[in-house]
């Protein structure tokens, strides 16, 4: 199912692609991390999105939150490890 899921994504990509866009938008909230698929699935796809762009840039805006923690990732900021990351950082 989760080759479907990235398979999916690189064929609408390819399709707004062909209508001439130069460059991709999107939002998450935290919905996106919680219910449905796992978060890892989720950033995954953002890399799936990444890489069929190519060199076109994907734009992620976060619905910025406070006090929302993205569980399962770490934040990699000096001073942060092991601390679970902010949610608002996750596409970062």
């Amino acid at each position: 199912q989760r080759g479907d899921h990235q398979e999916e994504v690189r064929r609408r990509i390819r399709w707004l692609r062909s209508c001439g866009f130069d460059h991709l938008g999107t939002e998450l909230g935290s919905t996106e991390f919680t219910r449905g698929l796992k978060a890892s699935e989720m950033v995954q796809l953002l890399n799936v999105a990444q890489d069929e762009l190519g060199s076109q840039k994907l734009l992620v805006k976060n619905h910025c939150s406070t006090n929302q923690w993205a569980n399962g990732f770490e934040d990699p900021r000096p001073g942060k490890q092991g601390q679970t990351l902010n949610f608002n950082y996750l596409n970062y």
